[in-house]
């Protein structure tokens, strides 16, 4: 052999020599380990970044996130349960009801209490209720009526209604009344029946308001009868000179034979 081609064969079983494996204690070639890995190992493949479908961090082995869990901060988050990313053989699962009565905030952590700014439950995502809105048991609900929130106006359902109208009349909270034939006093929130003789009421045989065109004169505790009492719950007027019906106007009619009284005619009482 000449001592060209011996200095050849020397330089390519040296570069065979490094590159062949060594028999000590070093992590066979692409192996996947805590120390080369932020995310998780699928076999020898480290999968960064994560997912829902292979969840973890710091080289620990991949999860799937089951039940409705999402992949967070190398976990299994929310969900009903199911075992953490980060656990290797999967714990009691951090986003379990059980474990985060309100709800989780975007970096899986359980807030402390349901609040506008974090509403929710059973360990569900957080989310923020919009303006006006409350958070009630974990859900965002628009704001509800009442005197300390309405006191200058009426309410209709959960609604505040401020601009007073005769359909539409009251206040302090109170529900809204609609004053019919009767115009609001928008000052006091009441709704004011109309004068005895406006729209020409009569009285029929059977002691009955009416207006010219046949129909009964109505009434409520906000717009009592100018002529007979209220029916209540009814809502017309009668004329209260009998034991059934006994009222002046003004007045709910009370049921004098009910009780076994009877009318006074001067005073429309039940005595």
């Amino acid at each position: 052999m000449t001592a060209r081609k011996a200095a050849v064969l020397g330089v390519v079983l040296g570069f065979a020599l490094a590159a062949a494996p060594s028999c000590g204690n070093g992590k066979p070639p692409g192996s996947c380990t805590t120390s080369n890995c932020a995310g998780c190992c699928s076999g020898t493949q480290c999968v960064t970044p994560t997912s829902d479908a292979a969840c973890g961090q710091n080289g620990t082995t991949c999860q799937a996130c089951t039940n409705g869990a999402v992949c967070m901060g190398g976990s299994c988050q929310g969900g009903s349960g199911g075992g953490s990313g980060s656990s290797g053989g999967g714990s009691a699962g951090g986003g379990s009801p059980s474990v985060c009565n309100t709800c989780r905030t975007s970096s899986g952590q359980c807030a402390l209490a349901s609040s506008v700014s974090s509403c929710g439950t059973d360990g569900g995502f957080c989310r923020t209720c919009q303006a006006e809105e409350y958070c009630i048991g974990g859900v965002c609900q628009p704001p509800s009526c009442t005197p300390a929130n309405c006191a200058d106006g009426c309410c209709v359902g959960t609604a505040c209604v401020r601009q007073q109208s005769n359909t539409q009349c009251g206040l302090n909270g109170k529900t809204c009344s609609d004053c019919m034939t009767g115009t609001c006093n928008a000052d006091a929130g009441t709704c004011v029946a109309p004068p005895p003789d406006a729209g020409g009421i009569t009285v029929d045989d059977a002691g009955i308001p009416t207006y010219p065109d046949g129909g009964l004169v109505g009434c409520s505790a906000q717009m009592p009868c100018v002529v007979g009492c209220c029916i209540d719950p009814i809502g017309f007027c009668i004329i209260g000179n009998n034991d059934i019906f006994c009222g002046g106007p003004g007045t709910v009619c009370d049921y004098c034979a009910g009780s076994g009284r009877t009318c006074n005619l001067t005073s429309l009482t039940c005595q």
